[in-house]
């Protein structure tokens, strides 16, 4: 017997038939029904976030005590593979890996984004001439002289 043929046949379809329906409902309904969509997923991001915003901070910071606790704990030092096999790579080599797969690009995005921000809608505050002067000097403006001091 063909391994695809009894990877289908493993499929169960009372969970599996149920989620393309699922899907296809959650893009259909927004793109047919704007206006509707647009309220109901407004009404329940607020009510998810003032009935239960206090849930997911407080899940968050739990997966991070977790986190620190196996980290720190003897439980950290488990090792993966067999008990014969050397380590491959380092503490730094992981981390650099880590890093570089984009666990954390949404601190790189949002650090880079939020200046950006206030660069392309300033608040009212800010005087014209100093906004002027931003865009000049980050090279995003003419660097005339007289259109800086003015």
């Amino acid at each position: 017997m063909n391994t695809v043929e009894e990877a289908w046949r493993g499929i169960r379809t009372q969970v599996s038939s149920p989620v393309p329906i699922v899907i296809f409902t959650m893009i259909v309904f927004p793109v047919v029904y704007a206006g509707t969509a647009k309220r109901a997923l407004e009404s329940l991001n607020a009510a998810i976030v003032d009935g239960a915003g206090w849930w997911c901070i407080l899940t968050a910071t739990g997966f991070v005590l977790f986190a620190l606790y196996c980290g720190i704990s003897r439980v950290g030092n488990i090792g993966l593979g067999r008990t014969t096999s050397n380590l491959e790579f380092g503490v730094l080599s992981w981390l650099a890996m880590r890093l570089s797969t984009g666990r954390d690009i949404g601190l790189a995005f949002y650090a880079a984004a939020e200046p950006l921000s206030h660069y392309v809608t300033p608040s009212d505050r800010r005087p014209r001439r100093r906004i002027h002067r931003c865009r000049c000097q980050s090279g995003h403006g003419t660097v005339n002289r007289k259109q800086v001091t003015t």
